[in-house]
């Protein structure tokens, strides 16, 4: 009976320590993509706003952060927090986030503020700019 104990306190303690390190194994996996994909949102972001040039006007800003001149004067500012792999947003009284979270294959994505992932990274860049349009000046 008490090496029964025994050997179920070690199994659990080998599952903890095993669950435990597969955590940091993703942790490290989304710190590593999170800033990558980041960086292809806010190119997204910039090519976009270069591509309707009547609508939207990119600023020059910090790597980890976006701003966005609408002609309706309306702004919309992004920014990428890399300790919490989120990016704040504002626009015109609006805040919300953007999580970075790893898919079931180990890769970045972003989600919107209710955990759902954008089918891509042109998605997540067309619901930022949408803000800007929705809300009338």
């Amino acid at each position: 009976m008490l090496e029964q104990l025994i050997t179920d306190a070690e199994t659990d303690a080998q599952k903890q320590s095993i669950a435990a390190e597969l955590r940091f194994k993703e942790k490290q996996n989304l710190d590593e993509q999170a800033p990558c994909v980041w960086t292809n949102l806010r190119e997204t972001l910039k090519n976009q706003s270069e591509r309707y040039p009547k609508y939207f006007e990119f600023l020059v800003t910090p790597h980890t952060e976006v701003m966005i001149r609408g002609t309706n004067r309306r702004d919309l500012k992004v920014k990428f927090l890399r300790e919490s792999n989120v990016a704040v947003f504002s626009c015109s009284g609006q805040r919300g986030c953007l999580t970075f979270l790893l898919d079931k294959q180990n890769l970045t994505e972003i989600c919107d503020q209710d955990g759902h992932p954008f089918a891509s990274v042109d998605a997540a860049a067309e619901e930022l700019l949408g803000l800007i349009i929705k809300n009338p000046a």
